[in-house]
């Protein structure tokens, strides 16, 4: 009898190695050989669920996104903290999978040659940044959290064309003072006296 495969465990396999493979080696050593030797299988163990090196590299992508997640919901403690350390976590892109995803990103959008379908589906996975960012500024109780999301959304895809230009410019503390000026500015609101409620 034919082995069962899950079709879902196996895609997700394949992006995590593809993930692994662009921390230690870059985007170019992003290949569908490179990800079948990770797996310790054949080349085809990759192409029935990813035809080619594009399709990997959008896979390993839409793997980083959705750990944003769980990266969001960890921000906790009051709401003025929690408005702060989502601004710092949404403009550093020295942490965690940050760099990652900044290289994928670069790598995908200066492609001469990027099709409508495959544009509309990263857009579709960084819509979910800003449904993450609507979220927890809804839940810190931030004044019109679908501006605000806005603001943070463009300061964040902003932040990570920066991180890649001059990484060395931008270190822990200036993104922290940064991130708490924005957060600042986020409370109060468009219109708004409400004093800020953070910790530094």
């Amino acid at each position: 009898m034919p082995v069962e495969v899950d079709s879902a465990d196996r895609r997700r396999r394949i992006g995590e190695a593809g993930v692994r493979i662009v921390r230690e080696h870059g985007v170019a050593g992003l290949t569908v050989r490179a990800v079948a030797a990770a797996l310790g299988g054949s080349t085809s163990l990759i192409t029935n669920y990813v035809r080619n090196r594009t399709q990997l590299l959008d896979l390993t992508l839409e793997t980083l996104v959705h750990q944003w997640d769980t990266q969001v919901d960890e921000l906790t403690g009051d709401a003025g903290q929690r408005l702060r350390r989502l601004a710092e976590w949404a403009l550093d892109w020295n942490r965690d999978t940050g760099p990652t995803v900044a290289k994928i990103l670069v790598q995908i959008l200066g492609e001469n040659a990027i099709d409508a379908q495959r544009l509309a589906t990263l857009h579709h996975e960084l819509d979910r940044l800003r449904g993450r960012l609507i979220a927890a500024l809804r839940a810190a109780q931030v004044p019109d959290a679908d501006t605000a999301a806005d603001v943070l959304y463009l300061a964040s895809r902003g932040a990570m064309i920066t991180s890649v230009e001059n990484p060395g410019d931008w270190p822990a503390e200036r993104l922290a003072r940064a991130a708490d000026h924005l957060a600042r500015t986020l409370a109060a609101g468009p219109d708004s006296e409400k004093p800020w409620s953070g910790e530094s």
